[in-house]
């Protein structure tokens, strides 16, 4: 008796042990897709612009309000009135959400060269929109308002 006793609860020990070494992330329903690029066409009154965005992930919090955060780099060209040229961005990003639909909210810095009075600018750049994601789907899907875009849509594609 004692003899099957032990034998059960060395196998009982083993598959604790076991399964302990198994990864959180296996464990979950989805998988995260840490990287994204997706463009943006932003316009307002007198003022448009087109961006090339990459997106990464670095945090996953299932339990905070902001579920996940990331950073954001762009790079595009813009139009004022009679006046144009380059900017590129760093923003941090956070979302809200674990369905199809995001509160998108973004705050971090913008580089605007002006190109006719070879003079540049640093601005704040910020964005609040909604965001438009399967949960471990590829297509995304963004329109808000912000700056430098103003006014923009953005279509995208995820990648791990």
């Amino acid at each position: 008796m004692k003899r099957k006793f032990a034998l059960l609860f060395t196998f009982s020990l083993f598959a604790i042990v076991s399964f302990s070494q198994k990864n959180v992330a296996d464990t979950l329903k989805h998988k995260i897709h840490t990287s994204a690029l997706y463009g943006s066409l932003g316009f307002g009154p007198i003022y448009g612009n087109v961006i090339g965005n990459y997106e990464i992930m670095l945090v996953e919090r299932p339990d905070k309000v902001f579920k996940t955060r990331g950073l954001r780099v762009g790079v595009g060209a813009w139009e004022l009135w009679e006046d144009f040229g380059w900017t590129s961005l760093v923003s941090y990003t956070c979302f809200t959400g674990a369905g199809n639909r995001h509160l998108e909210l973004g705050i971090g810095a913008t580089y605007m060269e002006f190109l006719s009075t070879n003079g540049f600018f640093v601005f704040p750049a910020t964005n609040i929109g909604y965001r438009y994601q399967k949960p471990g789907g590829r297509l995304i899907f963004r329109t808000g308002l912000g700056f430098p875009e103003i006014l923009y849509a953005s279509l995208g594609y995820r990648f791990i």
